[in-house]
């Protein structure tokens, strides 16, 4: 499997990966014991590939062949302008019988997901609309998200409020990557066909945080896996 950027850099070891990642994001969000170097290691050391396979016959009960794999891949949420889904590491690949497998990896490091919850997240959205930006699409952005994920609920419905804001926003970026391709901004061959499996991986990087803050060096790692979801 060879992980590339959005230009087509190969990155194949640490040093390429922080090259790649450099052109695609911002130099300040590569560091080590952060989330980005932390994911890049974890791969170009071949664990991640490894990991890769045993988290598919766990899940699936069989291997994925990865067709393309790119960090940084803007996920389009909707119609909208501004910033929509950024996936650290998003994954096309195929099964055995022909099943397409969408994969998008979350890498986190001492972070939770966003700020606000749901509720909240609609309210900050609105002051925004009132006081800096009357045309501003961001409550609506949090009205479609709560309504594609959770059909006819509400930001404040009990059920659903204090869900993080940013899972949901990761939820439905990635579910319309794997199901509406026409919205990318690129047409290349995967795009041809929607994939029948999404997967969404959530990796957990541990650390020990030295002194100062900025030399964490990562000791352990963990991984939450959520459940694979199959398209009728």
């Amino acid at each position: 499997m060879i992980i590339k950027n959005k230009n087509g850099k190969e990155l194949t070891s640490i040093d390429k990966w922080e090259a790649g990642f450099k052109e695609v994001d911002e130099p300040k969000h590569w560091e080590p014991g952060y989330s980005a170097y932390s994911l890049g290691a974890f791969f170009t050391s071949g664990k991640g590939e490894k990991w890769l396979a045993e988290l598919s016959m766990i899940m699936l009960g069989d291997i994925i062949t990865w067709d393309e794999a790119i960090i940084e891949h803007e996920s389009k949420l909707d119609s909208f302008g501004g910033k929509h889904r950024m996936q650290d590491l998003a994954l096309w690949g195929t099964l055995p019988n022909k099943e397409k497998v969408f994969m998008g990896i979350e890498a986190k490091v001492l972070e939770p997901f966003g700020n606000y919850a749901l509720r909240d997240e609609y309210d900050e959205a609105v002051k925004y609309q009132e006081t800096k930006n009357s045309n501003s699409n961001k409550p609506k952005r949090v009205l479609q998200i709560t309504e594609f994920l959770f059909p006819g609920k509400n930001p404040y419905d009990k059920e659903i409020c204090d869900l993080r804001y940013q899972l949901m926003h990761y939820f439905q970026a990635s579910i319309k990557e794997a199901s509406n391709y026409s919205e990318s901004r690129r047409a290349i061959n995967r795009r041809k066909s929607r994939s029948d499996i999404v997967i969404l991986p959530i990796l957990v990087f541990k650390q020990s945080i030295l002194h100062p803050i900025q030399k964490r060096q990562t000791v352990m790692k963990r991984i939450i896996s959520l459940s694979a979801i199959r398209w009728g």
